[in-house]
């Protein structure tokens, strides 16, 4: 996986916000994913966790260094659970104070998805699997971000989870009520990253459609032969 340098600030230079990454591509539109849109039960959600974490040790097998692979290795064992951003909090120190904050927003999300329509927490589920198994392969590979923050790489990779799991402005396939339910769920401080989701809106990061087609085949599988 290839990521590059830190983008530059707005508004001067966005003609380079395609370079933040190498091989992002400008438009998403060429590619619109659909999304699955089936909730999984609670008796499936192990099957589908360890799915998404048994591929990502597949993806990562032979590209993690050496002196990593042990918190890789944990991080990958959080994957799906209510304290993945906690632990980074720890193997991250610099930005602890960040993913301790995305730990409780990951709870507040949880907590009201009861709340959802099907289709809505079905993206829901997705893009929190989304998201633990993208800022996973970032973490792996540290040289690659070239001196970006993961914290701010995290950010930045949003809208390309958004619109792989069916949720962005340009492939919106939840309904209108569930996108303005999940926006009414997100707490107000986070909506102090707008800028940094202005601008990742300008390029496709790649470990994250990996991530996203990693969590729908894990989800495919573990509802194979279930029906709501």
């Amino acid at each position: 996986m290839r990521v590059s340098a830190k983008a530059p600030s707005l508004p001067s230079h966005l003609p380079r916000i395609a370079q933040w990454f190498s091989g992002a591509k400008t438009s998403k539109k060429a590619k619109a994913p659909s999304a699955e849109f089936t909730p999984v039960p609670a008796s499936k959600q192990v099957k589908v966790r360890q799915g998404v974490q048994a591929a990502l040790i597949a993806q990562l097998e032979g590209h993690v260094p050496r002196a990593r692979q042990a918190a890789v290795q944990q991080l990958v064992g959080r994957v799906g659970q209510p304290d993945f951003y906690d632990t980074l909090a720890k193997l991250d120190p610099g930005h602890a104070r960040e993913w301790t904050e995305m730990g409780r927003v990951q709870r507040q999300f949880a907590a009201v998805e009861p709340k959802y329509d099907a289709k809505t927490l079905a993206y829901s589920q997705s893009m929190r699997l989304t998201l633990h198994a993208s800022v996973v392969q970032h973490f792996a590979a540290p040289k690659t971000n070239q001196g970006v923050a993961l914290y701010d790489r995290f950010i930045a990779l949003h809208p390309t989870a958004f619109h792989q799991n069916g949720g962005w402005v340009d492939n919106l396939q939840i309904p209108a009520a569930g996108a303005m339910a999940v926006a009414q769920a997100t707490p107000a401080e986070m909506w102090l990253h707008a800028a940094g989701l202005f601008q990742g809106s300008f390029i496709t990061d790649a470990p994250t459609v990996t991530a996203a087609q990693l969590v729908r085949d894990a989800r495919l599988n573990a509802l194979s032969g279930w029906s709501p």
